[in-house]
């Protein structure tokens, strides 16, 4: 089971909502899920985003080692919901962008995400068909690929 951060963001605003299923004390996670709704830019931040229309971000985090849930919970903080801005295309995702560590974590591989316009998620059904699948999709491959 993966953990899932689910986060809303409005200019300035910075708090994030974690929920994790696991609770075990073992360190089983290597990469965090998460979806993230950008409805504005925003420039105040200290790396600022420039968007027309709102979006809704989704991606995975990718760590070196595995860690428990508490501290999985501990090492998603509200910029890395913005990887997609300031990553590079990805060489074999359509459509997705990565980036390679991070001077924040030492523990952080990369990112891997995409973007979704947020109108364009009109009912469960199609949030499941251009969020969930494709970001589930590429979750598991990881895990058939260990």
């Amino acid at each position: 089971m993966l953990p899932l951060i689910i986060s809303f963001h409005e200019v300035g605003e910075q708090d994030d909502f974690v929920s994790s299923a696991l609770e075990s004390s073992e360190p089983t996670i290597d990469q965090v899920l998460f979806v993230s709704i950008h409805f504005s830019s925003d420039q105040k931040a200290g790396l600022p985003t420039d968007i027309d229309e709102p979006i809704l971000s989704a991606g995975r985090l990718k760590y070196k080692k595995s860690m428990t849930a508490k501290t999985a919970s501990k090492n998603y903080d509200y910029y890395m919901c913005k990887y997609w801005f300031f990553g590079e295309p990805h060489p074999e995702l359509e459509g997705w962008r990565r980036t390679i560590g991070s001077k924040f974590s030492e523990n952080l591989d990369g990112s891997e995400t995409f973007v979704v316009p947020l109108y364009d998620v009109t009912s469960s059904e199609k949030l499941k068909e251009l969020v969930i699948d494709p970001l589930l999709k590429v979750a598991e491959s990881l895990r058939k690929n260990m």
